[in-house]
């Protein structure tokens, strides 16, 4: 079990409805075993702090440590389809009925 994500008080995203998030630190560079916690990266943001505790237990009893390997991207996304252009140029609309109201 490790410690990498914790609970902490207060919005990280500065939304009104958010009193707590859970956050992990960013690691440096250097050493992926080195934490930098006066960065931190936001995993969720949550209405109350106990909600934030829970979720940081979690994912504290599921991660092997700060040298766990990134998520991978996801995979590139397919080449979209061109666009169509065979559509008419003008399109034929028959003309409107006016309505009759029956105060007429």
């Amino acid at each position: 079990m490790s410690d990498r994500y914790r609970a902490v008080p207060d919005s990280q995203t500065a939304h009104c409805c958010f009193s707590a998030a859970v956050v992990r630190p960013a690691l440096t560079d250097d050493s992926p075993d080195e934490c930098i916690w006066d960065r931190v990266l936001v995993v969720c943001e949550c209405f109350t702090f106990e909600q934030a505790e829970l979720i940081a237990a979690a994912l504290n009893a599921t991660d092997p440590g700060p040298t766990a390997p990134e998520v991978s991207p996801p995979p590139a996304k397919a080449t979209p389809e061109p666009l169509r252009t065979d559509f008419p140029a003008t399109i034929d609309v028959p003309p409107r009925t006016p309505r009759r109201f029956s105060h007429e």
